[in-house]
């Protein structure tokens, strides 16, 4: 593939991590989950992921496995990031390896979905298939079974 390819779809994956990954409708107001943290309409407070896991929970371990979902998907999405980066910088990228972390950050992101019960929520998981048109465009070709088991 072409350095501009990479690049291209290095921007796709970048745009994944500015949309909101999941839309929360409460009456009245709104939440909107982002890769680093999440905004409050009520009060437009902002809070980072970095203060909801160590300030206002007793951290990672202790949550409830729906909510360690989000930060899971974090962290396949800045791998995925990365892996995308190294083939817009130096050539270096295995699709299939990008691919892949996006459909698991995806996954977690649908798993975190699921387990958000409010009786008055709506919950809106944009990530999810926003991941999948990014694979479908830019990773289809490399999701073939042919090209899945090639060494």
């Amino acid at each position: 593939m072409t350095t501009e390819a990479a690049r291209r779809r290095l921007i796709a994956i970048v745009l994944l991590g500015l949309v909101p990954w999941v839309v929360v409708l409460f009456p009245g107001q709104f939440d909107l989950v982002f890769a680093w943290g999440w905004i409050n309409s009520e009060n437009w407070n902002v809070v980072t992921m970095w203060d909801y896991l160590f300030e206002y929970t007793r951290g990672f371990r202790a949550l409830p496995r729906h909510l360690q979902a989000w930060p899971i998907a974090t962290l396949l999405y800045c791998c995925a990031l990365g892996s995308a980066a190294s083939g817009a910088a130096i050539g270096r990228e295995d699709r299939r390896v990008t691919a892949g972390l996006l459909v698991l950050a995806a996954l977690s992101m649908l798993r975190y979905t699921i387990g958000f019960s409010h009786p008055t929520a709506t919950v809106l998981p944009v990530f999810v298939p926003a991941v999948l048109v990014v694979c479908w465009w830019f990773y289809a070709d490399a999701l073939t079974p042919e090209r899945i088991v090639e060494g």
